[in-house]
């Protein structure tokens, strides 16, 4: 999969984004995954990412 998120936080905003990511069954996969994070003036952003992907995943 090539899933990719774009954060744009405008001036003074204020969030937290939280990113999951679950493999389905045992196997062999191939995960690329873009996070892009664009903060204007004084914006703040917590971003926390939780992955739970086979141990054979890519």
């Amino acid at each position: 999969t090539h899933p990719r998120v774009l954060v744009v936080a405008g001036k003074e905003s204020n969030s937290t984004i939280i990113e999951s990511y679950v493999g389905v069954g045992e196997g062999k996969y191939f995960s690329n995954v873009v996070s892009e994070i664009i903060l204007e003036a004084g914006a703040q952003v917590d971003h926390y990412r939780l992955l739970d992907e086979s141990d054979e995943a890519y």
